[in-house]
């Protein structure tokens, strides 16, 4: 099988703290991954190093079968926070053509770059808003906006962070759709507090708290729940029913995938 994504025995650190350590976690083609755990755990960490924004202390990161940062033109990326472009006046297609930036072509948009702009916006149904101001957008419609942008380049891995948490159910049902349509043709990793969205939609769930645990189902374990909410026990309300989860209790095995 082809991994998309290879992260061996990795650990990273912010000064003193350690945010992971010795994590292992492999991430076939295809694959729709929902990374869950809790504030501060590293899930965001993890992304900044697979984008290459961040390097490890120790381990190694291969991203398509290269180092990150020769890979990253193949990656897409979608930000936790669009709500700094509020206030900015630009519209949707200038937003978008900036997912083109990175190409080597020229300094200014090309015929190209403006028809990737127009197929990526019609991919996530949001083309008749490209003469709108960005700011001027619904919370759902300017996550479609940062979608078309991270899909300018045709990206094989798209990464997203915490992109359903301003918006509400019916947004989110139609943003998760969309996902689900765009994971026939690229690898899919995102960073989610919603419990319900990861056991409807993903095919593998990870959970992160400086170690790893990694199910290659999409479904919660109670060992996941555990590394990210300790031994107490937590209420999962999953369509609709809620259900109690008790961890494992005991001594805490070493997570990790590999």
């Amino acid at each position: 099988m082809k991994m998309d994504i290879v992260m061996e025995n990795v650990s990273f650190s912010y000064g003193n703290k350690t945010i992971l350590e010795d994590v292992s976690l492999h991430i076939p083609e295809r694959e729709f991954l929902a990374v869950i755990g809790p504030n501060g755990g590293g899930k965001t960490t993890l992304l900044k190093l697979i984008l290459g924004l961040l390097k490890p202390d120790k381990g190694q990161i291969s991203i398509l079968g290269k180092v990150p940062e020769k890979a990253v033109h193949r990656l897409g990326y979608v930000p936790q926070d669009t709500s700094n472009y509020v206030q900015f006046p630009i519209t949707v297609m200038d937003t978008v053509l900036m997912g083109c930036l990175g190409e080597k072509y020229s300094i200014s948009p090309t015929m190209k770059h403006r028809l990737q702009a127009i197929n990526s916006l019609e991919k996530v149904g949001i083309l008749d808003l490209k003469n709108e101001l960005t700011g001027s957008l619904s919370q759902g419609q300017r996550q479609r906006v940062f979608i078309a942008r991270a899909l300018t380049t045709d990206p094989e891995i798209l990464l997203l962070d915490e992109p359903t948490s301003s918006v509400d159910l019916d947004t989110q049902k139609a943003f998760y759709d969309t996902l689900l349509e765009l994971n026939s043709r690229m690898t899919i990793v995102i960073v989610s507090h919603d419990l319900f969205a990861v056991t409807s939609h993903a095919t593998a769930v990870a959970c992160v708290n400086r170690k790893i645990c990694y199910h290659s189902e999409g479904e919660i374990k109670p060992e996941m729940l555990e590394l990210a909410y300790g031994t107490c026990p937590v209420e999962l309300i999953a369509h609709g029913i809620p259900h109690r989860v008790l961890g494992v209790h005991g001594e805490r095995e070493k997570l990790s995938h590999d």
